[in-house]
């Protein structure tokens, strides 16, 4: 690995200008589009090269005999958070040598870790009242265009779901969607779709400038099309809310996977409308646990 000299990252020429450092960048919404699809599209091209390389299990890389393989579990920056922010117990994690051969067993490993936090987290901020009756990689890229220097801060990559890259970027606003204001997710999704545009257009800039089957990620289609359609059918916050604990509560869309809620039906109680979606050792479960939370509360407990 060769030292590069810092000469900023690419967040600058996309950020608003002299805002506060200690607040998130946020994106100059001012920019012109055809700058910000300039830039954007350098970005795209990291990604298209990053889509490419292909491995027989999901994991992270280790050193092997000499070589690289998929032989460790994958560490994620959630799991990351949740032993450090929420102390969880860090038997709840998959076995290190634990590897994934599909994409359904992925998805049930995290599905198990969310559930593991809300068992195990302690909870400091109900109330009763409010309570209802939540890769080392820089071989795989080719020379790089003028304007980017090095792709750094591969801390937390591994060998994930095809899935994953079939989504498009949470980062075009560079805030997270969950920690939008004022507005939340609702006024996130309404300033994201018109970046989304940007980027699906430089993204097809530089589809259009690669050949033949480099251009066609999967099934025939090339990626930005995979991501349109991700944003547009909402697979974009399942497979968001997955990979992220802490976003669950505030992603989840309830209506567009379990139909409509009953108007007629107080917002109070409209989570009794879906117990039907559970089975009947989950309804069982459902009120020791709130007590034990509601035991949690009380308490004054450091982890």
């Amino acid at each position: 690995m060769c030292r590069v000299e810092n000469r900023g990252n690419i967040t600058q020429p996309l950020a608003i200008p002299d805002r506060d450092i200690n607040l998130t960048p946020a994106l100059n919404l001012n920019l012109h589009e055809r700058r910000l699809r300039s830039l954007w599209g350098t970005l795209a091209w990291c990604l298209l090269e990053l889509a490419n390389p292909t491995f027989p299990r999901i994991g992270s890389l280790l050193e092997v005999d000499a070589s690289f393989q998929v032989a460790g579990r994958p560490l994620t920056q959630n799991m990351s958070n949740m032993r450090q922010l929420a102390n969880i117990p860090t038997a709840i994690f998959p076995a290190e040598n634990k590897t994934f051969a599909t994409a359904d067993e992925w998805y049930l490993e995290l599905a198990n870790m969310h559930l593991s936090q809300l068992v195990f987290q302690h909870n400091d901020l109900v109330s009763r009242k409010r309570l209802p009756e939540q890769i080392p990689g820089s071989r795989w890229l080719r020379a790089l265009p003028p304007l980017l220097a090095a792709v750094i801060d591969w801390e937390f990559t591994y060998a994930a779901p095809v899935q994953f890259v079939l989504d498009p970027p949470w980062w075009l606003l560079f805030e997270l969607p969950e920690m939008w204001e004022p507005s939340g997710v609702d006024g996130w999704s309404k300033a994201y779709e018109p970046q989304l545009k940007i980027w699906l257009a430089a993204m097809e800039d530089k589809e259009q400038e690669e050949e033949g089957a480099r251009a066609a990620f999967l099934d025939g289609r090339p990626l930005s099309a995979h991501m349109r359609e991700s944003w547009e059918t909402g697979r974009f916050w399942l497979n968001y809310a997955a990979k992220k604990s802490w976003a669950f509560d505030a992603t989840f869309l309830d209506e567009r996977f379990f139909g409509p809620r009953d108007p007629e039906v107080a917002d109070k109680d409209l989570w009794r409308t879906r117990l039907d979606l559970l089975g009947h050792g989950e309804q069982q479960a459902m009120e020791p646990l709130v007590k034990q939370k509601m035991d949690e509360s009380r308490e004054q407990h450091l982890s």
